[in-house]
């Protein structure tokens, strides 16, 4: 996978934004970054499982104006996998609040 990213990215006609080293070359992709990224991927899945569409809207309602503001930090995928259609509405609420952080981004 990590040899032919590039070639695959450019058949699929797509942009990667690829990091650059010093000289500004750019830098390939290894098996350790695809693994960061298959592991995202799954988280990603997991949450959206978990959330189901009610669960995801309750979620975006909630936290997508305060984040674009700048108002809150946006929550990580370790945090949003944590939710569940039952849950999602008093996290964010604790979340907006300032409640537990774990494991954010900015």
């Amino acid at each position: 996978l990590a040899e032919n990213a590039e070639a695959r990215f450019q058949a699929l006609g797509l942009r990667f934004p690829f990091q650059q080293d010093a000289d500004g070359k750019r830098k390939r992709l290894t098996a350790v970054d695809l693994e960061h990224a298959l592991c995202y991927f799954s988280r990603y899945l997991s949450a959206h499982d978990s959330l189901k569409a009610a669960g995801a809207r309750i979620v975006h309602d909630k936290l997508a104006g305060p984040i674009t503001r700048g108002e809150c930090p946006r929550p990580s995928i370790k945090w949003f996998a944590k939710l569940n259609e039952k849950t999602a509405a008093k996290r964010c609420d604790t979340w907006l609040k300032g409640g537990v952080r774990e494991a954010f981004t900015s």
